[in-house]
């Protein structure tokens, strides 16, 4: 018997049903002819819908206006405050103000580029020494000498329980036993990052 390629027995007035009934699931509404699947029986993994009303939304929006518009208040007054005292400043005091203005910001930058490049140096310095890129963010000192003695600290510590978990991992077991056997590394990272936290 030869199949054919068509399909001749689907029911395709079916699906319309399910997604008109998934529809009206999701807005709430009844259309009366469609009834919900109960057959599944696994409440627990399906979201369950709040209900709430026009009051009570209205409620939640109105309060949350008033506090967005109570905050712009506060803002537009410190900024209307801040205007009437520059106004009152004599044209060398608003210059001294926007000179230390700039030192602020320039300072900042200095700073940010500082640690740019701190962070930077720690990252080569980690390449260096082969180790794992990882734990720079716990390494990283006030200055480079200060990184540099925290990253030989680490080493030490670092190579030393390398060491101990590849001994323990190689060590010769009994034919036939069939020992659990622990990721040395994942052990290894563990006890080095709660070391350096």
């Amino acid at each position: 018997m030869e199949k054919s390629l068509f399909l001749s027995n689907v029911n395709l007035q079916r699906f319309a049903d399910e997604g008109e009934a998934q529809v009206t699931e999701q807005t709430g509404q009844s259309t009366g002819d469609t009834e919900p699947d109960t057959k599944s029986g696994d409440d627990k993994n399906e979201p369950k819908m709040l209900s709430i009303t026009q009051d009570e939304l209205d409620e939640i929006l109105n309060k949350r206006l008033a506090r967005q518009e109570e905050k712009l208040k506060k803002d537009f007054q410190a900024q209307r405050d801040e205007d009437l005292r520059k106004s009152k400043l004599s044209q060398a005091e608003k210059e001294a103000e926007e000179r230390q203005e700039l030192q602020d910001e320039l300072a900042k930058a200095r700073e940010e580029n500082r640690l740019m490049k701190l962070e930077s140096r720690t990252s080569e310095i980690l390449n260096e020494h082969e180790l794992p890129q990882s734990f720079k963010e716990f390494l990283i000192g006030q200055d480079e000498e200060a990184t540099e003695a925290n990253i030989k600290a680490f080493e030490e510590v670092y190579r030393a329980e390398i060491k101990k978990a590849t001994e323990e991992k190689w060590k010769t077991k009994a034919p036939g036993t069939a020992a659990k056997e622990t990721n040395a590394d994942d052990a290894v990272w563990g006890e080095i990052r709660n070391k350096y936290k």
